[in-house]
């Protein structure tokens, strides 16, 4: 399979989280034992790919991830629109993940972006 091109950023979350772990060099849509799939798995860490405004989803399906590894680190990483509620969105995520030993990171979807 050829590299694919950047999604637009209206994309839905699975292309993009194809794009990153392409951009990662990592493994999109790693599945583990019981049947999960993490959306990226490169480097070491488990990603959970979610859109900021939907970032209560994400914690939770990560911490799951990084459990199942057994060794792996486990993520986040957030889809912007640079919006101005992201922001508060991102702060509210940041603080579950540091009290949850995640790792935490955004994605800009918009032209331009990462």
């Amino acid at each position: 399979m050829g590299r694919m091109d950047r999604p637009p950023a209206t994309a839905h979350e699975p292309l993009w989280s194809k794009w990153i772990a392409q951009c990662l060099g990592g493994e999109s849509e790693h599945r583990f034992f019981d049947g999960s799939r993490a959306d990226v798995l490169a480097d070491g860490v488990v990603w959970e790919v979610e859109w900021a405004k939907k970032w209560k989803e994400a914690p939770g399906q990560a911490i799951l991830y990084r459990v199942l590894s057994r060794s792996l680190e486990g993520g986040v990483i957030l889809l912007t629109r640079r919006k101005s509620t992201e922001k508060l969105y991102y702060l509210r995520c940041l603080l579950v993940c540091e009290q949850s030993n995640l790792l935490l990171r955004t994605w800009d979807t918009m032209p331009g972006g990462d």
